[in-house]
């Protein structure tokens, strides 16, 4: 990372994902389908986001996570 809005940037995008995280792996028995539906769509687009600005988007291997990924999403 070459500058401190880059590494702002990225320090935002792994706090956000943490949150995410907990979000969808440490949510209650309460916890309503469709929130954990949402949960899930926020945590993948921060993954994706964090994969983008590393620079590992065009790996086969993120394809396929990101279609394992909205598979969970739609079941």
């Amino acid at each position: 990372m070459a500058n401190a809005e880059e590494i702002n940037l990225m320090h935002n995008l792994m706090f956000l994902f943490a949150y995410k995280t907990h979000q969808v792996f440490q949510a209650r028995v309460i916890h309503q389908i469709i929130d954990q539906n949402w949960d899930l769509k926020g945590f993948k687009e921060t993954l994706m986001r964090i994969i983008g600005k590393l620079g590992l988007s065009n790996h086969q291997g993120t394809g396929d996570f990101e279609k394992y990924l909205e598979k969970m999403i739609n079941s």
